[in-house]
């Protein structure tokens, strides 16, 4: 690189050092929720979208995203519910409680199917459909909720 001339050293240098800091320097974006759960030995930092549903197993939650990693913490499901209102503040209203069981991310459901007891979450980001298993009751209620919000509710 020596013997390039003074301008060039230049433009190779603001080059390299854009290429290399847009790779290697995560953008902080101030505008931008996070959800942040730890414990002694553990940190995760998410987005409101990044999160597909939380589910309970008894005293913990496990929380599943869109990447397909499931992470589980040693809380139940109303905690994490408190966690989650109080760091997303507005994008916390996206999540629907179903259930005693299920936080789901309302931009990710796909259908609901009262007969088997399904509630299909799917984006253009997945793989492949998840399809979670959930008590017909608390489907409906969620079935009714989304036909309130549109304005139309079909007569069973």
């Amino acid at each position: 690189m020596n013997c390039l001339p003074a301008f060039v050293k230049k433009e190779v240098y603001f080059l390299h050092r854009f290429i290399f800091s847009s790779i290697f320097v995560p953008v902080i974006r101030r505008d931008m929720k996070y959800l942040i759960l730890h414990n002694n030995y553990f940190l995760l930092r998410v987005t409101a979208a990044q999160i597909v549903y939380v589910s309970s197993d008894g005293s913990y939650s496990i929380l599943k995203l869109i990447s397909g990693e499931e992470h589980t913490f040693s809380f139940n499901l109303a905690t994490m519910e408190r966690q989650m209102e109080s760091q997303l503040d507005n994008e916390a209203h996206g999540f629907i409680r179903v259930g005693r069981g299920l936080i789901v991310n309302s931009a990710y459901i796909h259908s609901i199917n009262l007969t088997h007891q399904e509630l299909v979450l799917w984006n253009e980001h997945f793989t492949e459909p998840l399809v979670v298993k959930v008590p017909k009751e608390a489907l409906r209620s969620l079935k009714y909720m989304i036909e309130d919000t549109i304005g139309t509710k079909e007569d069973e």
